[in-house]
Order: structure tokens, then sequence, then C-alpha cells
């Protein structure tokens, strides 16, 4: 199934069209094929440490590739154009899915549903904020004051050990941790390592090159 959806023009041609629209509009950050590989690689290796089986994993896979198809129109309610998106897609290809609900619950969730009880949109919510490494980075983030030191992130490792949740920034020297911190979407960052901590009852601990990083 994920394999299916890598595989179709139509996904590829528009995650290449919101690329190049992101580029000629000014945006900051892409919602680009490569973002939706990176965050479904992520939630696999989340779930791979929650132990889920291998169709739950390869479901929220399917929610990761697909959550972001409705920034063609602009970021703005582009869950809510993601999630018709793909409901129209799986009932067009008839595709066979267990948790058909909870992948469209995922999608139309992944901007804001800190709150819910919802693995799949927990796992997709903390996947999608964690990809912020610096090939993230549009040509118009460069100028925005916090999020142009996502430039200077050249990997976020993440594993779940005896109940804890470990998430490690790896960053260059030039990175600003305090500029970072300021930019309201480091708050999104943090808010979904915590809230995926405490729907699962995990500790978490973060770290900014091997120095404990205290969120707020």
């Amino acid at each position: 199934m994920v394999e299916q959806i890598l595989n179709d023009s139509e996904i590829v041609a528009i995650y290449h069209e919101i690329e190049k629209m992101e580029v000629e509009t000014g945006g900051w950050a892409y919602h680009n094929l490569t973002h939706v590989k990176n965050v479904a690689n992520l939630t696999e290796q989340l779930l791979r440490h929650l132990n889920q089986d291998e169709f739950f994993i390869e479901e929220v896979k399917v929610a990761a590739l697909l959550h972001d198809i409705g920034s063609l129109d602009g970021k703005a309610d582009h869950a809510q154009r993601s999630y018709e998106y793909a409901k129209n897609y799986f009932k067009h290809h008839r595709l066979n899915l267990r948790h058909e609900k909870l992948i469209l619950d995922a999608i139309k969730e992944h901007s804001n549903g800190f709150e819910c009880n919802n693995l799949m949109t927990l796992v997709l919510i903390l996947a999608d904020k964690l990809d912020i490494t610096n090939q993230r980075l549009a040509p118009a983030g460069y100028q925005i004051d916090g999020l142009n030191e996502i430039q200077y992130i050249d990997s976020i490792d993440v594993s779940i050990i005896n109940g804890a949740l470990y998430v490690h920034f790896i960053t260059q020297p030039d990175f600003n941790k305090e500029s970072f911190e300021k930019f309201y979407f480091s708050k999104k960052v943090f808010q979904a390592i915590k809230s995926f901590s405490t729907k699962l009852n995990l500790n978490y601990h973060v770290k900014l090159n091997q120095r404990a990083w205290d969120i707020k």
C-alpha cells in the first residue's frame, strides 16, 4: 500500500507542485515528497519501538504520506483538504484498510490534535513536528528569525527505551538555542514531545548536543 502511494504519479506530481509553489510564493518550510517520506520513516521507527504490528505500521505510514497533500492550496486548512483527498483516494482505489477511520482522523488532526488519544494521530504529530532538520527549510525560511535556526540542525535522533522517549538534537555550532525557542513553531515541537509522552505514560528526555535541554 505504501509503495502504491509512492509510485502513484498523481500523488508524486502534487507534491512536486507543492514544492514548486512554496519556492515561488515564499513558503518557509517544505511540505513536499521528501518531508512526507521522512515523516513516514519516523513513524515506523517510533512504532517499532512500541512493538506495533506490521499492519498498523503500514497504515500509519499511509497517513504520513498523505497528511500534507492538501498543501497545494496553501497552508491554511491544509489538514482538512488532505483528509478529504485521502478519503476520496481510498474510496476510488478501493483500498482495504483495517484502520481507515484512524488514518483519516490522524490526517485531519495532525496539525493540532495534541490532546487526542489516538496513537496514530499522536505518532503522526510527533514525527511531523520533528522533521525540522536543515533539508526542510525552503528559501524564504532562511530570512525568518528563529525558524532559520533549523539550517543548523543536522539530525534528530529519536528512540523509546525502558519507558522513556529520547529526543537528541544534533546541531552545528552556529545553532542559536534561544532564537529557536522563541519561534512559535518550536512550541509545537515541544508540545508534541510532551503530549506523546504523557498520553503513552512515557518519561521524556531531550538533549541538545549531549546536554540536557529543558524544553518549555
